[in-house]
C-alpha cells in the first residue's frame, strides 16, 4: 500500500517527528539538569519578551545549565538561541508563540542552536 501526501501534510508529519524526537530525547537527559539553575518566566505578559526568554536560557548556561519553565499562558517570541545544558519546559497550557515580524527572528529560526548538547524542551 502507497501513500500520498500532499506538501501540508508533509511538513506536519515532520513536526510530528520533530517533537516526537524532542520528547525522547528530554526523557533520556531530563536528569541531567535536575540540580542546576531554575527560572520561570512570569505569564500573563504583554508584548514581545525575547530579551527575557533569551537572557534566562544565557543566564542558565552561564551558571552550568538549568530549566527555563513556562507555566500555563502565552508568551510572544522572536527567535531564540538554545545554549548547551539547558531545558525548556512547558508546563500544560503553555504556548510559545511566534512573533508575526520577520526582523523578530536571527538566522530564520523560531529555536535555534549550533554544536549543542544535554538540550531538550519538555512539553
Amino acid at each position: 500500500m502507497k501513500f500520498k501526501f500532499g506538501l501540508k501534510y508533509q511538513h506536519m508529519l515532520g513536526l510530528v517527528l520533530l517533537i516526537s524526537f524532542l520528547y525522547f530525547v528530554s526523557c533520556s537527559t531530563h536528569h541531567l539538569n535536575s540540580r542546576k539553575t531554575h527560572i520561570t518566566i512570569t505569564s500573563g505578559q504583554t508584548g514581545l519578551i525575547t530579551n527575557l526568554i533569551q537572557k534566562a536560557i544565557d543566564s542558565c548556561a552561564a551558571n552550568g545549565g538549568g530549566t527555563v519553565r513556562f507555566p500555563a499562558g502565552t508568551y510572544v517570541t522572536g527567535g531564540i538561541q538554545l545554549r548547551s545544558n539547558v531545558t525548556l519546559q512547558l508546563d500544560k497550557g503553555a504556548i510559545l508563540q511566534g512573533s508575526d515580524k520577520y526582523s523578530d527572528y536571527k538566522n530564520d529560526a523560531f529555536i535555534y542552536g549550533k554544536d549543542l548538547s544535554n538540550i531538550a524542551i519538555l512539553l
